[in-house]
């Protein structure tokens, strides 16, 4: 396994742990099934698609996909000049 696939790996499992600790920090709060509210990004290339119902979640999602992509840019141009 080369570095790239190794930080996949790692970034994979650091979000389903997030989303996991997310889960649990709802039900520990006694806030789960009282309001749900619905955001996400879709990253289709290098195009962010952001959805939501509260526009500053929306922006903080805008904002981390925005530096995803950032660091993702990054790291092929330092691949590129490495290799």
């Amino acid at each position: 396994m080369n570095f790239v696939q190794a930080i996949g790996v790692i970034l994979a499992v650091i979000g389903a742990a997030m989303m996991l600790l997310a889960l649990l920090i709802d039900r520990i709060a006694g806030r789960g099934g009282s309001e749900t509210t619905i955001a996400g990004i879709v990253l289709v290339g290098p195009i962010p698609i952001v959805f939501g119902r509260n526009v500053t979640r929306g922006m903080l999602l805008t904002l981390a996909a925005v530096s995803i992509l950032a660091a993702v840019a990054v790291i092929m141009m330092y691949l590129s000049l490495a290799g």
